[in-house]
Order: structure tokens, then sequence, then C-alpha cells
């Protein structure tokens, strides 16, 4: 969408200074004598480039072309103090212009969406009527309002939106990927953790984790890590390994008196 904003700004970058003064929403005269205004006027500032007057009425939509065409007299009251008056338009109001309703001395250019193009000259005016004073207050007023405040326009503030919404955009696609890649990691952990524990148990979480007894499984890796960590396991390994050898020792004794008694009964018989 093209704003008003947009095309003055154009018409700024069309007339540069130190060439050319451009001031925008000038009124026909100073306080409450004022009837019209001018979207833009610029004065050539340059003796060899004439010291014209160059006036704009910029239109962006078809239907307020259409009520500036119905009344082109309007515009005369501050047309008449230009050497040429102009038409500024969006490429999309200038479909709807058919030229020859135009008026004949009128320009027309149309707005790219970048620069400002010359869609028909405007003819100069034949004796243009002097600036009278109230005038020129009304346009070095505008003019200084303008420099002072440097037109803040729509299109460079839903640009300056854009661009933040974008970065923010961005920065959460950043933040977002960087939280996944740490579940990711952190899930990888975990199955390789449920895989170790089939390996050593023979417990199969990934197939089998609905299946057992949850309570009951968790209850004893609890009890199990108790034991590990008091070294309850180790002593009561130990205890059995001094058991088994005890074992030993009585079968070798028994061993023995099996034999001895053996010995003695064939003696006897």
């Amino acid at each position: 969408m093209v704003y008003s904003s947009d095309i003055a700004r154009a018409i700024d970058a069309a007339h540069p200074w130190p060439r050319w003064a451009v001031a925008h929403e000038v009124r026909d005269a100073a306080g409450f004598e004022a009837r019209r205004s001018a979207d833009a006027i610029a004065l050539s500032l340059w003796p060899s480039h004439g010291l014209h007057v160059h006036g704009y009425e910029i239109k962006v939509s078809a239907s307020d072309l259409r009520k500036e065409l119905n009344d082109p007299r309007k515009a005369e009251q501050i047309a008449k103090y230009c050497d040429f008056w102009w038409l500024a338009i969006d490429k999309s109001t200038a479909n709807s212009v058919v030229m020859d309703d135009v008026p004949g001395s009128w320009g027309v250019k149309v707005f790219d969406g970048k620069r400002l193009r010359v869609e028909r000259k405007a003819e100069r005016f034949g004796a243009p009527k002097p600036l009278d004073r109230s005038f020129v207050v009304s346009m070095v007023r505008s003019q200084l309002e303008h420099c002072s405040t440097k037109m803040v326009y729509r299109s460079e503030i839903q640009s300056i939106i854009d661009d933040a919404v974008e970065a923010a955009k961005v920065r959460a696609e950043a933040t977002g990927e960087l939280e996944m890649k740490g579940l990711r990691k952190q899930l990888a952990e975990a199955m390789g953790w449920i895989d170790k524990l089939h390996q050593e148990t023979g417990i199969n979480l990934r197939e089998d984790g609905i299946a057992f007894d949850r309570a009951n499984f968790w209850e004893t890796v609890k009890a199990g890590y108790a034991l590990a960590k008091d070294g309850a396991i180790e002593s009561r390994r130990k205890r059995l390994e001094h058991f088994a050898d005890d074992l030993d020792a009585a079968a070798a004794v028994l061993r023995q008196v099996v034999a001895r008694s053996n010995e003695v009964a064939e003696a006897v018989a």
C-alpha cells in the first residue's frame, strides 16, 4: 500500500537541497485567512534554474483524484502563485486516470514505489501571481515545521516495525533451535541408559516399559543402589567366599575319614 507520505518523500528526493526548498502542507495564507492548501511547494533556489515555483497535489485514491478533477478551480487558489502545477499519484491511481480529464496545463507524475516519473509534462503558466506576504509566511512556516519534525513517514514506521518483528522471529527460531538441540541431547543420553540397562539386566524398557511392575522395579533399583552405596554387597560376597572355603575344607576332611574307614574295613576282613 502506498501512503501520501511516501509520495511526499519522493517529492523531497526529486528536489534536493541546496538547489531546492520544499515545504509541505502549505496553506494559501497565514492565520485564519487560509482556505486551501497544497500538499507540497518546491521552490528553485538557483537563478540558473529559473527560480521557479512548483506546486503539488498528492492523490493516492481514485475517488480522491476524481473529486479534484471534478472541480479543478479549487487548486487555483494556490496554483495561481506557481509556475508549474503537478498531480503526484501512485501507480494504481494512475490506472484510473483519463489524461483528457486532467486540465491541460497540469503535469502528472507517477510514483513507482521508489521515485516519481513524469507521465505528462506540466505547462508553464504564463503570468503567475506575485507571491504576497501572507502566502510567503505560510510557506516559510510549513518549511520550518517540516525541517524541525523531519516528517516521520508512515512507511518508515512500518518498515521499523517489520524489521523488529523479523528480528524477533529470527531470535525466537534461534532460541527454539538451541532448546530443541539440548532436548535431543538429553533424550539421546536417556536412551543410552535404557540400552545399557537392557544389556546388563535383560530389562528392555523400550519394549516392556508398560508391561512390568514399575513400582517394584524402582524399589528394587533403589534397594540395590543403597546396598552398593554402603558396601553391604561386597561384605556379603566376601562372607560367602569364606563360607565356600570352609565347605571345601570340611569336604576334604570327610574324604579323608571315608578313605581311612575303607582301609580299616579291609584290614579287619
